[in-house]
């Protein structure tokens, strides 16, 4: 005899399912960092390549994804809108933790 499964059980109250979305959401914000770099790296080697080798050494600016699409580049605002949409999942996400 076969058994039924119902695949409309709410498994967020189970530990093992709070756990797996802990990690989504780790995996979310590690998703989120490496985007944000790749922004950053084409951005300083594209074109705001002439500004970045004028900062002397060890100038420290505090980029965001603002200053990053103001930059013009297709591909770095393509990549910023992504990070947009990945904070949203994670917020989302996170706001159902507590279910």
């Amino acid at each position: 005899m076969s058994k039924i499964i119902n695949l409309q059980e709410d498994f967020s109250r189970s530990p093992h399912y709070r756990e797996a979305l802990k990690k989504a959401i780790e995996s979310l914000q590690d998703i989120r960092e490496d985007l944000f770099h790749s922004a950053v790296n084409l951005s300083v080697t594209g074109k705001w390549k002439a500004w970045s080798e004028q900062q002397p050494e060890g100038t420290v600016f505090a980029f965001n994804t603002e200053s990053l699409k103001s930059s013009g580049d297709k591909n770095v605002i393509l990549i910023c809108n992504l990070i947009e949409e990945v904070d949203n999942v994670k917020t989302d996400l996170e706001s159902k933790k507590g279910l």
